[in-house]
């Protein structure tokens, strides 16, 4: 019996029908379904599902929330990091990214090393953007230290609550596929 990955291929290749795939996939425990992503919800995602997600809810490319999503919101996110980030050096401090203090130039080494190794995918945006967020983020936590104090004492407690954070399957998929 052919898997269902396995199955997708061969039909991909045309050697298996779509009668024949939808057998498989229901001998493997389960069903293909159609949708409209232009109008519809993924069907993977139902109302209520808030797992972590291996596509969208709605089409990034079709559907009307879809692109709002992709057009506007993750835009308006870019930009605010972007303004967030220029502001800090050129209106307040030009130095809000450099760090006396070892804790926050350890993180900084750590999550920018992570970010060049593993953040090659629509190079340089992805990339940049994560740079950004690194900087905004540790600047922050230099200048205020309601911030710095709960950034350091959630990351203490965050190693001691959750000693293994596996990755899917799934996940680890996209890391190779995109890194």
């Amino acid at each position: 019996m052919l898997n269902i990955q396995e199955a997708i291929e061969k039909y991909n290749k045309g050697e298996v029908s779509i009668e024949d795939l939808s057998k498989i996939v229901q001998e493997n425990g389960q069903q293909i379904v159609f949708w409209n992503p232009a109008s519809e919800r993924n069907p993977k995602y139902l109302e209520g599902d808030n797992s972590s997600r291996d596509g969208f809810i709605y089409n990034p490319y079709h559907h009307v929330r879809g692109k709002f999503f992709q057009d506007v919101i993750k835009k308006a996110i870019l930009k605010a990091i972007d303004f967030a980030h220029s502001a800090m050096v050129k209106h307040y401090d030009q130095d809000a990214y450099r760090y006396d203090d070892l804790r926050l130039a350890e993180l900084e080494k750590f999550t920018k090393e992570y970010i060049r190794a593993n953040f090659h995918d629509s190079y340089p945006y992805k990339h940049d953007f994560m740079m950004k967020l690194v900087d905004v983020v540790l600047g922050l936590a230099k200048e205020d230290i309601y911030y710095r104090a709960r950034m350091l004492d959630f990351i203490q407690k965050f190693r001691r609550g959750f000693p293994e954070m596996a990755i899917s399957p799934t996940e680890n998929d996209n890391i190779e596929r995109w890194h």
